[in-house]
């Protein structure tokens, strides 16, 4: 059985930087997983006998690179160069063992889905998402919890794919799901790319309407408040460390959720729109090639007659 997010945090902080040995904590993993620090006494996670790879991608706060040991053995190596972010280390650590734990091809779906944390990585710091951020977050976490009550935990988490840099927020088998937040007297909702809308199978677009509101109002919601009603929904460990993983992509820290419980927002309603192939949208397919970045609005009113959902 694989270790535990909790689990791997817990032996990790109980190495101190100046041990010079790693421990082993693969469980039954198919790859070899050590962690402890290196000689600058940097947080390190240790692939060991990957064999030789070239051109591991790096980052301001994480070095990785393929060393070769006394015995000539390689190994691919993860340095934590900026503190801060122990965190978000350990999580992406985590991440990397979840991921690649195949009988055929681990090694390459290892890289594979550290390069997917790149952009995550290249800006990471230890400041606080926007207000624009909280706000679209907010939006995505509130048709997570409400997909969760419908779905389960696992067909919900697992369909969450913006973090990890899907064009849509939400894919499933049967169907995908933009989620937007608009002013509840909006009059159109933004779309920021050409790839969001331009899926040619079933989809929906969800448009949740919100205002800041007083911090002392009883209907309202804040970041932390919605995160911490979905920690509670879900029983499995695993998908509770899945779920961490993604607010950690999405560029929100457990250790900073106590900094999020404001500012508040009421919820005024939610609007579902079908985006079937009348929908209107720009595509790849209608936009000349020499323009390389889209944003554009809907008229909500334009839209209505697309609208399944009334409530």
């Amino acid at each position: 059985m694989m270790i535990s997010f909790p689990e791997l945090q817990e032996r990790w902080n109980k190495i101190t930087n100046t041990d010079e040995n790693y421990i082993l904590v693969s469980g039954d993993h198919t790859l070899s997983f050590h962690i402890g620090y290196n000689n600058l006494k940097q947080r390190s996670f240790v692939v060991y006998n990957t064999g030789k790879i070239d051109d591991v991608p790096n980052s301001k706060s994480i070095s990785a690179k393929c060393i070769n040991t006394d015995s000539g053995i390689y190994s691919l190596q993860f340095s934590l160069q900026y503190p801060p972010l122990s965190e978000m280390f350990t999580l992406l650590c985590w991440d990397l063992m979840d991921n690649s734990d195949l009988e055929i091809g681990a090694i390459n779906a290892l890289i594979e889905r550290y390069k997917k944390w790149q952009k995550l990585l290249q800006k990471a710091s230890v400041s606080l998402l926007s207000n624009n951020e909280i706000k679209g977050l907010i939006g995505e976490l509130l048709f997570l919890s409400q997909y969760i009550e419908l779905y389960g935990e696992e067909k919900s988490i697992l369909g969450w794919l913006g973090p990890d840099g899907a064009d849509q927020d939400y894919i499933f088998p049967d169907c995908w799901f933009e989620i937007k937040t608009a002013t509840i007297s909006a009059n159109e909702v933004g779309i920021s790319s050409l790839q969001q809308l331009e899926r040619t199978d079933n989809g929906r677009l969800v448009v949740y309407f919100m205002d800041k509101t007083s911090p002392n109002d009883p209907a309202a919601c804040s970041l932390a408040s919605v995160i911490s009603e979905i920690d509670t929904k879900l029983k499995s460990q695993k998908m509770r460390d899945k779920f961490w993983c993604k607010l950690a992509q999405k560029g929100c820290l457990k250790y900073q959720i106590e900094r999020y419980f404001e500012p508040k927002y009421r919820i005024s309603e939610s609007r579902i729109y079908n985006v079937a192939i009348t929908f209107p949208r720009l595509s790849r397919a209608n936009v000349p090639p020499e323009v390389t970045t889209v944003k554009y609005s809907l008229s909500l009113a334009a839209i209505e007659k697309y609208r399944i959902q009334r409530k």
